[in-house]
């Protein structure tokens, strides 16, 4: 059966130029850190359908406010106060100030967060949410189709990886048919439908640097995507002491 994987050898490619990144409660954990945490509450956000080629294709997530509550006794508020049950980034006013401050690009902060409850009883009323605005265009066009081309297995009439969003078309618009199995346990025999586990991410992401905008804090989108920093940003980083993030080695693939 056709499979979709992940090409993290093509290209000239680089390391120790760009990084990526994960915050949250856990990823706190599994770096001993203990501080305040948040648990999300309610929010006023509005999906976005951008995609050129498939108007279904969700794109991107419009934050307009977040309401959450902080818990954590008298643990310290860290830096990152990242929700338990959501994938918001949102960070303390106090780190705010000094990314501000740091001359870095690439990010947005955005005073919409509130403070439902203060189950600490520190006086927090507000957090900051950090939108990452930097670009580094589509990770799914690293997907490759082994065992065929890189079409809907049952019309042939248009690709699996959307060529405007990276989202997959599954199913597929023209036929219907679902294109993507996700679970081996899912895999019939005569199994026409193309492989890509669910949650299935690459040991290590290649950022184009040809699509890159430059930015020090940057996401690249698509169904494999990631949210990555510049090497200035880590050593920014690592040189103010920010502990609750977790830095991972990433590859540039260099234009020309």
């Amino acid at each position: 059966m056709k499979t979709l994987k992940y090409d993290s050898t093509t290209g000239d490619l680089r390391e120790g130029m760009v990084w990526q990144y994960h915050t949250g409660f856990d990823v706190n954990r599994r770096l001993g850190v203990e501080t305040k945490y948040t648990e999300f509450v309610n929010d006023t956000s509005e999906f976005a359908y951008d995609c050129k080629i498939n108007k279904e294709h969700q794109t991107d997530l419009r934050v307009e406010a977040i309401q959450v509550d902080v818990f954590g006794g008298h643990d310290p508020l860290g830096n990152f106060v990242n929700p338990t049950n959501h994938g918001f980034t949102i960070i303390s006013p106090g780190f705010a100030t000094r990314l501000r401050d740091s001359g870095l690009t690439g990010f947005d902060i955005r005073p919409i967060v509130k403070v439902n409850v203060d189950q600490t009883h520190s006086g927090l009323t507000r957090l900051d949410y950090l939108d990452i605005v930097g670009r580094a265009g589509n990770g799914s066009n690293r997907l490759v189709v082994e065992g065929g081309p890189d079409t809907c297995p049952f019309c042939g009439a248009v690709p699996v990886v959307c060529p405007g969003c990276g989202e997959f078309n599954d199913p597929c618009p023209k036929c219907g048919q679902n294109t993507i199995v996700e679970s081996k346990d899912e895999i019939v025999e005569g199994e026409r439908r193309i492989y890509h586990g669910f949650g299935n991410q690459p040991k290590i992401f290649v950022v184009e640097e040809r699509d890159w905008d430059g930015s020090d804090w940057f996401f690249v989108d698509g169904r494999v995507g990631n949210a990555f920093l510049s090497n200035r940003a880590k050593e920014w980083l690592e040189k103010t002491h920010v502990f609750d993030i977790e830095i991972k080695p990433a590859l540039l693939a260099r234009k020309g």
